[in-house]
């Protein structure tokens, strides 16, 4: 890739634009199969956006020796690799109609009913795995919001090694970490989204300045 910097910088921008877009179908389109076939495709292409910006990050730190930045983005685009397959297949299932068993509560009953002597034990045992799968997205959400947290104050920590170096990374690092730290109590997701906003005009900055 010739011009990273600036290949980041574009797909930044294209990210924030699909991110917005991909929210409307949900209130203009009722049909979850169709739905589904257009909203997959968006998160596919997001997810390759994210690697061409994350990939930024990696030239930036090559640039100026900064390993913890490359390690950093690495793993940012290992993560948006896993999504890219996942959403690929989930495209691949909404184009040839795959169908999953009915999860609708008349036949998630009906299944069940059989299995238990008394509409007493049914209710019991639906309430328990219901607080279990509650219970369980909660855990998981806490622990996907301190990973993020955690890569987010330690990207911070590496641009503000750039000051000086790279116009507006001081500024991006001090927003990363803010925003890392604050996370847990949701104001961290705006500290992040100027972050973000600040990172594409550094990468066209960067790329103006280092890739002539």
């Amino acid at each position: 890739m010739k011009k990273p910097l600036k290949v980041a910088a574009w797909s930044g921008l294209f990210l924030i634009i699909l991110s917005i877009i991909v929210n409307i179908p949900p209130y203009l389109i009722k049909n979850t199969r169709i739905l589904n076939l257009i909203t997959s495709p968006i998160y596919l292409i997001t997810s390759i956006l994210a690697i061409f910006f994350a990939y930024g990050f990696v030239a930036l730190g090559k640039k100026f020796n900064n390993k913890l930045l490359v390690v950093l983005a690495w793993i940012g685009i290992a993560i948006s690799i896993l999504l890219s397959i996942l959403f690929l297949f989930g495209t691949i299932f909404s184009i040839i109609g795959f169908s999953q068993p009915s999860l609708s509560p008349e036949n998630f009953t009906t299944n069940l009913t059989g299995n238990f002597s008394s509409s007493y034990e049914l209710q019991q045992s639906l309430g328990s795995g219901f607080l279990g799968i509650i219970l369980g997205i909660f855990i998981v959400l806490i622990i996907i919001v301190i990973l993020i947290s955690v890569l987010s104050i330690l990207n911070g920590v590496a641009l503000l090694k750039l000051k000086g170096k790279v116009s507006l990374a001081e500024t991006a690092g001090i927003l990363e970490i803010i925003g890392g730290a604050t996370l847990i109590i949701f104001i961290g997701i705006f500290v992040l989204l100027a972050a973000y906003i600040v990172e594409i005009i550094m990468f066209f900055k960067a790329s103006k300045k280092f890739e002539k």
